[in-house]
C-alpha cells in the first residue's frame, strides 16, 4: 500500500491539472492533501480524482478561502471530522478509519495559536494503529534547525512520549542532514512532482502504533507522525520519499 501526502499550496490555483496528473501517476491508494480549499480548485481536484478511482473523499466544511486538509482514498473507510478539535481551526484535521489502521490528514497553521496538537496528543493514546500525516508547520529546535524559532516543539516530544516515531529522523538521523524529498514545483508547466536532493526543514514523523511521512514543499516546515503497535514496528520505504508502503 502507498500513502502520498502533498502540500499543494493555497488550494493549488492554476496548477490543478498538473497536481492531479502527478497524484494519479503515482497511483497511491490513499492521498492526503494539505492546504486544500473548498473552492473551485477544490471541486476540480475532487472531480479529477473521482474519475481516477478515488471514490472515498473526506472533505471538511472549511470556508473557501481557508486552508484545510483532505483525504482521497480508493479504499472504503469510516470518515471522521473533528470540528471541536480547535475553536478556530477545527477543519484542519480529518481522518479515515480503515479496518487495520486510521489515517489522520492535517494542515496545522504556521506560528498561530491553536490546540490541534493537544487533540493529536490525546488521539495518539488510542490503541488503534494510526498514521498522522500532513503539514505540521514545525520541527525540533536545535535538531531540524540550529536556532529555536519553531513553535510547538514540546508537543512533538509529547507525541514521542506516547510512542510516536519521527520518520524523517529515522531515515536521516543526523541533525540538518540533507535528505531526498519531493520538492514543490513553482513553474506552471513543470512536472508536478520531482525528486530532488534538498536540505529541508520539513519533516516526517511516526509513532508507537503509527507511522508518519510528509511530502510537500522543500521550504515548508511540514511534519507527519505515525503510530504502530509493537508487532508492526517493521516498515520499509517504498523507495520514493514522502511515501511508505
Amino acid at each position: 500500500m502507498k500513502i502520498l501526502s502533498w502540500n499543494i499550496r493555497q488550494g493549488g490555483g492554476t496548477r490543478i491539472a498538473n497536481i492531479c496528473k502527478g497524484l494519479t501517476d503515482y497511483n497511491a491508494e490513499i492521498i492526503v492533501l494539505s492546504e486544500y480549499r473548498n473552492n473551485h480548485s477544490g471541486i476540480q481536484i475532487r472531480n479529477l480524482l473521482l474519475r481516477a478511482g478515488y471514490r472515498y473523499q473526506n472533505i471538511s466544511a472549511a470556508q473557501p478561502n481557508e486552508n484545510s486538509a483532505a483525504i482521497f482514498s480508493k479504499l472504503p473507510s469510516n470518515q471522521k471530522l473533528f470540528p471541536n478539535s480547535d475553536p478556530t481551526y477545527g477543519h484542519n484535521i480529518v481522518a479515515n478509519q480503515y479496518e487495520a489502521f486510521t489515517v489522520y490528514g492535517m494542515y496545522l497553521p504556521h506560528k498561530k495559536r491553536h490546540v490541534l496538537f493537544d487533540f493529536l496528543v490525546k488521539e495518539s493514546i488510542k490503541p488503534t494503529p494510526s498514521i498522522l500525516v500532513g503539514d505540521f508547520n514545525t520541527g525540533k529546535n536545535y535538531i531540524d534547525q540550529k536556532g529555536d524559532s519553531f513553535w510547538y516543539t514540546d508537543k512533538l516530544l509529547e507525541l514521542e512520549d506516547n510512542g510516536c516515531v519521527d520518520a524523517f529522523r529515522h531515515a536521516c538521523p543526523s541533525p540538518w542532514q540533507p535528505c531526498r524529498c519531493w520538492k514543490h514545483v513553482r513553474t506552471r508547466n513543470a512536472e508536478p512532482l520531482k525528486n530532488h536532493p534538498t536540505d529541508r526543514k520539513s519533516r516526517k514523523w511516526t509513532g508507537h502504533s503509527r507511522i508518519v511521512t510528509h511530502c510537500g514543499s522543500a521550504t515548508s516546515d511540514a511534519t507527519s507522525y505515525a503510530h504502530r503497535s509493537p508487532q508492526q514496528r517493521r516498515f520499509r520505504s517504498s523507495g520514493t520519499p514522502g511515501s511508505y508502503r
